[in-house]
């Protein structure tokens, strides 16, 4: 997996979390290269709506979605990996 801007993966927050969909919003830099991620959450009241995201828009987006940026993650590329 080459892991790069637009890139879309299902991470778990925690062992009983559900997965949720994650998206590198930036290309590999640094040493050991990184990335920086957000994820995807249900559009609910007071959530921020910088972006919008409709479903079609992604096949895995079935309801009104958000950037959830305040749990955006700063994570080695390595780390990514290991995860899939």
């Amino acid at each position: 997996m080459k892991v790069r801007a637009g890139r879309t993966l299902f991470i778990s927050n925690s062992q009983r979390a559900p997965n949720h969909l994650w998206i590198a919003v930036t290309d590999p830099a640094g040493d050991p290269p990184q990335v920086v991620i957000v994820s995807f959450t249900t559009k609910r009241p007071g959530a921020d709506p910088t972006v919008v995201v409709q479903p079609g828009e992604h096949p895995f987006v079935v309801r009104e979605t958000v950037v959830h940026f305040t749990d955006s993650r700063l994570v080695r590329v390595e780390q990514l990996h290991a995860l899939v």
